[in-house]
């Protein structure tokens, strides 16, 4: 290899650009984990940019009793759970259909939900209360499930049936002439073959939602069922600008979405590239 053509630099340059980014990234984690453990007083005399005098263990028992965050969690986790899932296996249906079965209007469903996926999501917040609101879905879980999973589908196809074209379509022949059905096929050849598509569009699907604030706002009006996003306020609005116990909030609602991408981390990458450039 010729050390001097421009085309290679040197590793240090290369090193030293991505610990720079690295710092970038990390430092407002940082900066949320030592705000949660810092008190009141301490943050309002000596300022945000500083380290702690002593650890506030106490600030999570408070942010999770006063400032409720266990009802907030559980209905993110209950919204969360269901939906994600949910939207990932329609999803996988759609996409089996559209790129195994070959139907006559296959194309044209596919362009449909292409171009579904490029509508702007609150540009369909009126069109969608009013028709949860038409079935007395309004201010439930299952209507922001729903929601939910609606808004996952087209974005979660798309990347499915890049994946699913990607895969050899002897296999299906030769499912076909050992006499396999559609139903079978897809549960015990397709499926199996798709764990990394499906755990990347979990994850999208379950990030989303867990971050989801508008659709959230629209659909819940009450305070029992409200989700993280939303309960997260209430540290500004019910008990002034708390910004240990709002930042203590924010450091408990990243752990279920890290504890889910560690999971399935592994997945992630070549499931999302697959999606993104086959087909």
């Amino acid at each position: 290899m010729n050390s001097t053509n421009p085309i290679y630099r040197p590793k240090p340059v290369l090193y030293v650009a991505l610990v720079i980014l690295s710092i970038l990234w990390l430092f407002p984690v940082f900066f949320i984990a030592v705000t949660a453990f810092r008190t009141l007083p301490d943050i309002m005399t000596r300022g945000l940019f500083t380290l702690p005098e002593r650890i506030a263990w106490e600030n999570f028992s408070e942010a999770w009793n006063i400032g409720n965050m266990g009802t907030y969690v559980y209905n993110s986790l209950f919204a969360c759970i269901l939906s994600a899932p949910g939207a990932t296996f329609v999803s996988l249906l759609c996409a089996f259909a559209l790129s195994r079965m070959g139907f006559k209007y296959g194309k044209i469903v596919y362009f449909i939900l292409v171009c579904a996926m490029m509508v702007p999501p609150f540009t369909v917040i009126i069109p969608q209360v009013m028709v949860l609101n038409s079935f007395n879905l309004l201010n439930t879980r299952t209507g922001l499930l729903l929601s939910y999973i609606s808004g996952g589908v087209p974005f979660c196809t798309f990347l499915m049936y890049g994946y699913l074209r990607s895969i050899p379509r002897e296999i299906d022949e030769s499912a076909l002439i050992d006499g396999c059905s559609d139903i079978r096929r897809f549960a015990t050849i397709i499926t199996p073959l798709a764990v990394p598509i499906i755990a990347t569009t979990l994850i999208l699907n379950f990030l989303s939602d867990w971050n989801d604030y508008l659709f959230a706002l629209v659909i819940l009006r009450t305070e029992p069922i409200r989700t993280i996003p939303l309960g997260l306020i209430n540290f500004s609005d019910r008990f002034g600008i708390q910004y240990h116990l709002l930042a203590m909030g924010v450091l408990i609602a990243t752990i279920p979405v890290t504890i889910v991408y560690l999971a399935l981390q592994k997945y992630f990458i070549a499931g999302l590239t697959a999606g993104a450039v086959k087909g």
